[in-house]
């Protein structure tokens, strides 16, 4: 079973809500994020991390609704 990393959670939550609004792209996503200093514990962000991050089913909130949308 998976846990949440405590430092990691509020950096994720930020990623997903900024994407959410309108005319977000990755760029300006990863712009932000590099402009208020939120950098990830390993490196540096790229677009391709952020889609990544984006991407991952393991974000999902785990409820009924997305165990049927994956089965």
């Amino acid at each position: 079973m998976l846990s949440p990393i405590s430092e990691e959670i509020e950096q994720i939550k930020y990623i997903f809500n900024s994407y959410a609004v309108e005319g977000v792209s990755l760029r300006r996503l990863m712009d932000n994020l590099i402009a208020n200093n939120q950098l990830p514990e390993n490196g540096s962000w790229s677009t391709a991390k952020l889609s990544t991050i984006l991407k991952n089913p393991i974000y999902a909130r785990a409820d009924n609704a997305i165990y049927e949308y994956y089965t």
